[in-house]
């Protein structure tokens, strides 16, 4: 429509700058004047699968793709939005219809990459190579190209794929620990632990080489005294499956280990983390995190209320079971895949005793980001929340034993 491309490309401004509602809300105003807007309707999608609303996501770009089915990057998107959803094979068949577009679409070419990944290295490395050859700069397709080559056993191709990974990205964490794994494989330790000591001082992962173990960095659990001591300076929280698969190595050599917490506690921790005026959700040199915007003015019965109804409008990690940290939850009994579970409510003592396997020299955690709270977490708590909190992380008060 003649009078939709300035608000498109506003719209569009405000979508890449993080301004996803705003732009949501002129997508649907462009599709109010034109429902028949295939852009703005692929557009819509996009935003759905950003916020995991895959299925959502789905069922807009299939639409913009009846409309308009000569756009690859339709195609590619609804395929990314089919493997969020876990069906790979209509993933696949999203992805080749973009290649049958565009020959030489990189994005459709490393996505198939993606989705082959190490179960079917041969396809995966046919996919990199033809994503390379169009970008060569491509530094993700360099890196990923040497995990299916690793896997294949060429390991001196694989550690060139890093290489040049690190040519275009010198400080690229994951090829960085890549290339340590694969280098500690042909037995050159020494540039193995150099590349893997400054990834793990650049990426969001927590591996010390020095005492030779995985910290399983549970949100809302205590985490940062721990870290501290073990010197980990990285941040974020990575589930079990990420070592296990990008770092399998290590995975299998080190010891893991994880801190568990009450859920009734944990959710008030977090509650109070999103009501706080000033933290890492919310102050004047970051963006606002969306729970705070939810959450700052709610009361605690509120809260639970939202995450118990409509879970979905909690976006960050601290609301996540617990359990899907620790436990591959494919298996009938959600079996624990770390080696020790420490306890928030003792984690002094539970961590010495690992600390004296592990050789770390300290007698006591440092009291760092712990919580200042008066009252018992079960203040909080009247018979309807605690039950709301006891339906909604039933998994973890099973498999950690809790009680309120």
């Amino acid at each position: 429509m003649a009078t939709g491309a300035d608000p498109l490309q506003r719209a569009l401004f405000l979508h890449k700058t993080g301004e996803l509602s705003r732009a949501e809300e002129i997508y649907r105003q462009i599709l109010s004047a034109d429902p028949q807007h295939a852009e703005a309707l692929h557009l819509l999608g996009l935003i759905a699968h950003q916020e995991g609303h895959h299925d959502r996501a789905v069922e807009y770009i299939s639409n913009a793709v009846r409309l308009c089915p000569t756009q690859p990057a339709y195609f590619n998107n609804l395929g990314e939005s089919y493997r969020a959803l876990g069906h790979p094979d209509e993933a696949r068949a999203a992805y080749e219809q973009a290649l049958r577009l565009n020959a030489g679409f990189v994005p459709a070419h490393y996505n198939l990459g993606l989705l082959y990944g190490t179960a079917h290295p041969r396809e995966a490395q046919r996919h990199y190579e033809q994503a390379i050859a169009q970008a060569p700069r491509h530094m993700l397709a360099h890196n990923n190209l040497g995990n299916v080559l690793r896997v294949q056993g060429r390991l001196e191709e694989a550690i060139a794929a890093y290489r040049r990974a690190l040519e275009l990205h010198p400080d690229f964490p994951e090829a960085l620990a890549n290339l340590g794994a694969a280098l500690k494989e042909l037995g050159e330790t020494d540039e193995a632990n150099q590349h893997m000591d400054k990834a793990a001082k650049l990426f969001y992962f927590n591996i010390s080489h020095e005492y030779k173990c995985i910290f399983i960095h549970i949100p809302k659990n205590g985490g940062t005294s721990i870290k501290q001591v073990l010197d980990l300076p990285g941040g974020g929280h990575r589930t079990w499956q990420f070592y296990a698969s990008q770092h399998a190595f290590l995975w299998q050599n080190y010891t893991s280990f994880a801190v568990v917490r009450n859920p009734w506690d944990r959710f008030v921790s977090a509650y109070q983390h999103a009501c706080m005026k000033e933290s890492y959700w919310h102050n004047e040199n970051s963006r606002t995190h969306p729970d705070y915007k939810l959450l700052h003015d709610k009361t605690f019965e509120e809260c639970v209320e939202i995450a118990y109804r409509d879970p979905q409008k909690l976006k960050h990690d601290s609301w996540c079971d617990q359990l899907k940290y620790v436990a591959d939850l494919g298996t009938p009994d959600k079996k624990i895949v770390v080696d020790a579970l420490l306890r928030l409510e003792s984690v002094d003592e539970d961590f010495a005793r690992l600390g004296e396997q592990l050789g770390v020299p300290c007698e006591k955690l440092p009291a760092v980001n712990r919580s200042q709270r008066s009252s018992d977490y079960r203040t909080y708590y009247n018979d309807r929340t605690r039950q709301m909190i006891e339906q909604l992380y039933r998994d973890d008060i099973e498999a950690f034993g809790y009680k309120f």
